[in-house]
């Protein structure tokens, strides 16, 4: 796969998105016209890993929890603890 030529793995990708996500989310609020651009994006970028990759995700409890599509195995779990936006 492409990730192999990068030197990063599944989980390692996962992580990173996860983060950005979060940060996304930390440092930008809802304006009047619904979500921020960088919400959008780093939610689009999730959605397209995810699609990509052929995982699902979930968050509950602070917790985000990414699951195969196929078989519904549990691939990684990482923390989800964005704080509130200004």
């Amino acid at each position: 796969m492409f990730l192999k030529s990068v030197g990063i793995d599944r989980e390692e990708l996962l992580e990173l998105i996860v983060s950005e996500y979060v940060y996304a989310l930390s440092n930008y609020g809802k304006t009047l016209l619904g979500k921020p651009p960088e919400i959008i994006l780093a939610e689009g970028k999730l959605v397209g890993v995810c699609m990509a990759l052929g995982v699902g995700y979930e968050i509950d409890n602070e917790v985000i929890t990414f699951r195969l599509n196929s078989n519904n195995k549990e691939v990684a779990k990482f923390p989800f603890e964005p704080e509130e936006p200004w």
